[in-house]
């Protein structure tokens, strides 16, 4: 006969002094094969008794072979003194089928676990004994609810998405919940920050604008990422009157939180539901019609907002001075009237002076400040500002009127230029105006990789590269019409 294992303690049996020797030479027998198992495996009586564990389980508890036999399972497992509701062996035992649970150890660790209940055995005294095999689940579950929840939320804001926007609204649309409100949110000025500072930029904006929506609507509230820069919130059981509260509480808080480069805007449209014969979808587009209205409005002191900045920053930028971009107009002016440009080319002109490198603003201070000559990796770098500005121009309605002379400020007269390689009147003449008084001024004044020169020798260097670089009409009218009538 197998040898017994000892037993001892509180709330312990004496298992073996209840089997025949055939059930103990068939338990130690499968003993064995059962150490092999990669799962946990038990042998347990109907009061919760351990009459056999294999190793899997030992090394887990920590714990002997012969100090698990016949101590009461539930206090071993789980840390508890009794049976407790939801306990995947106890169901298992009372269903007579598997069972998955979640649980939690006595370290308070969450577990899945998946308890598959196999046979029953019955000793002299008819004592039931249970073999349970126990697979922890615990990887696959969270790995389900990973997807789960990667499937209902937007992967950016944490919000839900359009997806499950649309199964709640479903849910919702029902007499109980009216009145039912709805809020479309626009983020204002997304593009422009994209454009001008990148998507990086862009992204946090979205998720500042998110978290704002989050603290300010209430956990009952559905709010989701309805599209690129759009939001949608469902209040079930909520009036007009509170839902302004709320969007009230929104728009203070994007206020608290903008920066001075970045403004925090969206503009927000609502529409309440009152009646059950109202169709939703009408509902949502009674929403974004006033939504639409509002970021007319909004969206423009926004943009002129990050414009400002944008100025500002440029400003910043050690020869960028509020100086230079001064010279600059006047000399545009100028040449302009000298010209005979019309009052609104006038404008575009004294604009495009102060914003014409507003694409630096994205090209890194180590390149644009760089006291020596640029790697060739550094110039295609730089050389893409004017094309970084057009996008930034193009982004507002203040600016798009100057985008292209932005882009194509650098063209050459001969087509060597960039970015386009586009050559003599091809090229805008606010740009090649531009082009003129830019190179002067940056002549004559001290930069971070050479020193000023003579204002003598920067006309002559004009007119060197007049016909290849500068439009030939406009060197001279620069050189000889202006300069020599001071």
């Amino acid at each position: 006969m197998a040898e017994k294992r000892p037993i001892s303690g509180i709330n312990e049996i004496d298992i073996y002094s209840d089997l025949n020797d055939s059930d103990i030479n068939a338990i130690s027998a499968l003993q064995k094969v059962l150490d092999s198992f990669p799962d946990y495996v038990l042998l347990i009586d109907e009061h919760h008794h351990i009459v056999m564990a294999n190793d899997k389980i030992c090394i887990n508890t920590g714990k002997e072979p012969k100090n698990l036999t016949g101590k009461y399972c539930p206090q071993i497992i789980h840390g508890m003194n009794s049976p407790f509701p939801g306990c995947p062996l106890e169901d298992s035992l009372k269903q007579g089928c598997s069972v998955e649970k979640e649980i939690f150890d006595p370290a308070y660790k969450k577990w899945f676990l998946s308890c598959i209940y196999t046979t029953e055995l019955r000793t002299k005294k008819n004592l039931r004994i249970y073999l349970h095999i126990i697979k922890d689940i615990t990887e696959k579950k969270i790995s389900q609810e990973r997807i789960k929840y990667l499937s209902f939320h937007d992967k950016l804001t944490g919000l839900y998405n359009r997806a499950f926007f649309e199964e709640e609204l479903i849910r919702l649309d029902v007499k109980r919940q009216l009145p039912l409100s709805l809020v479309i949110g626009d983020v204002n000025g997304l593009k422009l920050i994209n454009d001008a500072f990148g998507h990086e930029k862009g992204d946090e904006l979205l998720k500042k604008i998110s978290k704002i929506l989050k603290d300010c609507f209430r956990a009952e509230d559905i709010i989701a990422r309805w599209g690129g820069d759009e939001f949608i919130i469902i209040l079930p059981r909520t009036d007009e009157k509170n839902t302004l509260e709320i969007i009230n509480r929104v728009k203070t808080s994007c206020k608290k939180n903008s920066t001075k480069m970045i403004p925090l805007s969206i503009s927000l449209g609502i529409f309440v539901k009152k009646d059950p014969l109202q169709n939703i979808k009408d509902i949502i587009k009674e929403a974004e019609d006033v939504m639409y209205r509002h970021k007319l409005i909004e969206q423009q002191s926004t943009r002129s907002s990050i414009i400002s900045s944008l100025e500002k920053a440029l400003e910043e930028r050690d020869y960028e001075t509020k100086e230079h971009v001064k010279r600059m107009r006047d000399s545009a002016g100028i040449l302009g009237k000298e010209l005979k440009l019309s009052d609104a080319q006038l404008d575009e002109l004294n604009l495009l002076a102060t914003l014409h490198d507003i694409g630096k603003i994205s090209i890194a201070d180590n390149i644009i400040l760089k006291h020596g000559k640029l790697t060739e990796d550094e110039w295609l770098l730089m050389k893409k500002h004017s094309e970084i500005g057009y996008r930034i121009a193009e982004s507002s309605t203040d600016l798009a009127l100057i985008a292209k002379g932005i882009l194509h400020h650098h063209e050459w007269w001969n087509g060597n230029g960039y970015p386009y390689g586009l050559k003599g009147k091809e090229i805008p003449l606010i740009s090649r105006i531009i082009s003129i008084i830019d190179a002067y001024d940056a002549m004559i004044h001290d930069r971070p990789y050479r020193k000023a020169m003579r204002k003598e020798k920067a006309l002559k260097e004009l007119e060197r590269c007049s016909g290849t670089q500068f439009d030939p009409e406009l060197v001279e009218i620069f050189v000889n019409k202006i300069f020599l009538k001071k």
